[in-house]
C-alpha cells in the first residue's frame, strides 16, 4: 500500500516550557476513498533549560534593633509558564512578634526578574534584660513550581542587636614598652552596634581608674602619648547607656630607651 511522509519541522521559542503536543487530520476524501485512523498526535519535547530561583541575603546580615533586612529572590530562564515560589521566616533565638515580624507567602513569576520581601525588627523597650546580644532568625525559599529549581543557599541566617543589653567585653591589645612622649596605639576588638567606648586609665599601680580624655566615640582603638611611668589601661564598650563590664587591663610601661 503506497504511503506519503508528511513533514512538520518544530520550532525552538527558546522558552522553557511542558512537553507540548499536536495534531494532523485527514479530512476529505476524493473518488470514494475512505479515512481510516484520521488523526495523528506529534509530541514536541522541551529542550530548553528550566528557570532557577536564588535567595541573596541583606547586605548586612546584622543590623540593630528596630532596624530591617530585605531579602532578594530572583528568578533567572526565559519561560513560558507562570514559576511560584514560597518564602517564610522561623524563629531561632529571636522569635517572632517580640523580636521581629514573621513573614511567610508565595511569589509568583511571569518572567525573569526579582521581588524582596522586608523583614522589620522591633525595638522592645528600654533597660537590661536578659535576652543575648545578638538574637537571629532564618529565611528560606522553597517549592519553586512548573519544574524550576533552586541554586546556592536556600536559607539565610540573620542577627538582631539588642539595644537593651550590655555590649561584650573588649579584648584589649597586649602589654608593651615605649619610650615617653611617643605615640602608641591602644587597640581593641569592636562590635557592631556600639555607639562608644570608655578607656579607663591607672598610673603607677594605684588603683585609681580614671576614664581619660582621649576616650573614641566610635572605632576599635585610639593614639596616645604619656610621660613616664607605669599605666594600666581597659576599656568598656557601650550602646547608649548600656556599658560592658571593664575590659582585663594591659600595662604599658613608659620609660627611657636605656632604662626599660
Amino acid at each position: 500500500m503506497p504511503s506519503l511522509l508528511i513533514p512538520v519541522t518544530s520550532l525552538n521559542d527558546g522558552l522553557y516550557n511542558n512537553n507540548l503536543t499536536f495534531s494532523v487530520n485527514l479530512s476529505s476524501p476524493t473518488n470514494l476513498a475512505s479515512i481510516g485512523t484520521g488523526t495523528g498526535t506529534g509530541t514536541i519535547q522541551n529542550t530548553n533549560a528550566a528557570p532557577v530561583f536564588t535567595l541573596t541575603g541583606p547586605a548586612q546580615s546584622t543590623v540593630l534593633e528596630g532596624g530591617s533586612f530585605g531579602y532578594t529572590i530572583a528568578m533567572s530562564g526565559a519561560s513560558a509558564l507562570t514559576h511560584t515560589i514560597n518564602y517564610s521566616t522561623a524563629d531561632g533565638t529571636a522569635t517572632q512578634p517580640v523580636d521581629y515580624s514573621a513573614r511567610s507567602g508565595t511569589l509568583s513569576f511571569g518572567s525573569p526578574g526579582s521581588q524582596v520581601i522586608t523583614v522589620p525588627t522591633l525595638q522592645e523597650g528600654t533597660g537590661p534584660n536578659q535576652e543575648p546580644f545578638n538574637e537571629s532568625f532564618s529565611f528560606s525559599i522553597g517549592s519553586p513550581s512548573n519544574g524550576a529549581s533552586i541554586s546556592g543557599s536556600s536559607s539565610v541566617t540573620s542577627s538582631i542587636v539588642d539595644m537593651d543589653s550590655p555590649p561584650p567585653i573588649p579584648t584589649l591589645s597586649g602589654n608593651r614598652s615605649v619610650g615617653p612622649n611617643v605615640d602608641f596605639p591602644l587597640s581593641w576588638t569592636a562590635a557592631f552596634g556600639n555607639t562608644h567606648y570608655i578607656v579607663l586609665q591607672n598610673k603607677n599601680f594605684s588603683g585609681v581608674w580614671t576614664q581619660i580624655p582621649e576616650s573614641p566615640v566610635s572605632g576599635s582603638g585610639v593614639v596616645l602619648k604619656r610621660t613616664l611611668g607605669n599605666y594600666e589601661f581597659a576599656v568598656e564598650a557601650c550602646r547608649g547607656s548600656q556599658c560592658s563590664a571593664p575590659s582585663a587591663s594591659v600595662t604599658v610601661i613608659v620609660c627611657q630607651p636605656n632604662n626599660c
